[in-house]
């Protein structure tokens, strides 16, 4: 069994017998094809039957708790809701929002100066261990701009040669 086995099996330990854990799983495989539940199949009867008592997970909200809740703005396995939804029920964490496209800052290769930017901030919290958390309400900028699939550019951090055009145009 995985290390984390334990720690997911808690969630569904004793919550079903041996026969519903059967009929779950057969049913499973009937109703699916192997290759979309194979996971299910071979890993959730050991998670279903773990023979430990369930342990309720925590549930509301946590004053004193410091951490980063770090997300991306355009997250589809985790959307931003989530994360702002979490960052409430800590009131001593930093919400650290990466204005890019995917899951998981650290694979926006897409913009590695931006994301190393963007990392500075949880690395400088953990290298503190704690004592310098981010501000709160923290935005990652992308450093570039991101094509969309269209080929037309998406809306980014202005870049300083944009900002200087501005600038120039705006001075009489």
């Amino acid at each position: 069994m995985a290390p984390t086995t334990a720690i997911n099996s808690l969630d569904y330990a004793n919550r079903f017998s041996w026969l519903q854990t059967a009929q779950l799983t057969e049913f499973l495989g009937q109703k699916y094809p192997p290759f979309a539940v194979y996971t299910a199949i071979s890993d959730g009867p050991k998670y279903m039957m773990y023979p430990r008592e369930p342990t309720p997970c925590v549930f509301g909200f946590r004053s004193g708790v410091k951490g980063i809740v770090i997300n991306s703005l355009y997250d589809g396995a985790t959307p931003y809701i989530n994360a702002k939804t979490m960052r409430e029920g800590m009131s001593s964490t930093a919400l650290v929002t990466w204005q890019g496209i995917g899951h998981c800052v650290v694979s926006a290769t897409y913009d590695t100066e931006g994301v190393e930017k963007c990392l500075r901030k949880v690395i400088t919290y953990f290298e503190t261990r704690g004592a310098t958390l981010p501000i709160d309400g923290f935005t990652c900028r992308n450093s570039k701009q991101i094509a969309s699939s269209r080929g037309k550019s998406t809306a980014t951090a202005p870049s300083e040669s944009a900002r200087a055009r501005r600038a120039a145009a705006s001075t009489p």
